[in-house]
């Protein structure tokens, strides 16, 4: 089966700048493109992932959790937080008739020798037979340090590795933010990245991020052209820039070899 991949970042669907502030509005209406976007591809495969946000970035800042990464109690505040925001967003898009259910990373997925390591038949199961598997960055088990921030990105990268191991085919991976794409020094647009394309000074980013910002981004659309040769990051805010990207139009800057 084909498959779509979609990242939520954290920017798109929260204030970064201001701890557990959700922006419903835009989530309700990315939602209501996302069944859209669904309904007119009934033969394909979607995964969603949601980004931490002002949520899980700011929660691991405010327990300290780097002081003592195998504390329970930290590790479950973290958890805590993520799951609320994650929850607003399988509301949203259960609202509008698409049948997202929530993979919680830490039950199917763990860190090991510094790698991620996931579980994922049953995941693929309900995803073949019409369930949109919805997964988001989380704390998972280290066996070194005890717990792991796994970034969506890194989720999302790991099912999909498993996805084409089952011989399964992937046709575009799409990273969803509050900006047009990837900018330049002058705030323009830069159209397309290729493998080669320094970022040491691309994407600072607003607000509470543990996680990379926009660099991280762009090296995880580097890695997902091992799976597509479709790569977008755009704007998740802008009314059908998601549509436009899944059909394979010019759209925010597109990750090429």
């Amino acid at each position: 089966m084909n498959a779509v991949f979609i990242k939520l970042g954290g920017s798109l669907i929260t204030d970064k700048a201001t701890p557990k502030r959700a922006l419903k509005k835009r989530i309700k209406a990315i939602a209501k493109e996302i069944a859209t976007i669904h309904k007119s591809h009934p033969e394909t495969v979607f995964f969603i992932g949601n980004g931490a946000g002002s949520y899980g970035h700011f929660a691991v800042h405010e327990t300290r959790w780097r002081e003592k990464k195998n504390d329970p109690m930290r590790i479950a505040k973290i958890r805590q937080v993520t799951t609320e925001l994650h929850y607003l967003i399988r509301d949203a898009l259960i609202a509008e008739n698409v049948p997202a259910l929530s993979f919680a990373a830490t039950s199917f997925s763990g860190r090991f020798n510094q790698q991620p390591k996931a579980w994922l038949e049953s995941m693929f199961a309900y995803a073949t037979h019409g369930s949109v598997p919805l997964v988001f960055g989380d704390m998972v088990y280290d066996d070194q340090d005890g717990a792991y921030v796994l970034s969506t990105e890194e989720i999302l990268e790991t099912i999909a590795k498993s996805w084409k191991n089952e011989g399964h085919t992937i046709d575009t991976f799409i990273y969803c933010t509050s900006v047009d794409g990837v900018l330049d020094e002058d705030g323009n647009v830069i159209d397309a990245i290729t493998t080669d394309t320094p970022i040491a000074s691309i994407g600072k980013t607003h607000g509470f991020d543990v996680t990379g910002g926009m660099a991280q981004k762009i090296e995880a659309g580097k890695r997902a052209l091992a799976f597509t040769n479709y790569v977008y990051i755009i704007n998740g805010s802008t009314p059908g820039t998601l549509t436009r990207a899944v059909q394979h139009e010019a759209v925010g800057t597109r990750i090429k070899v």
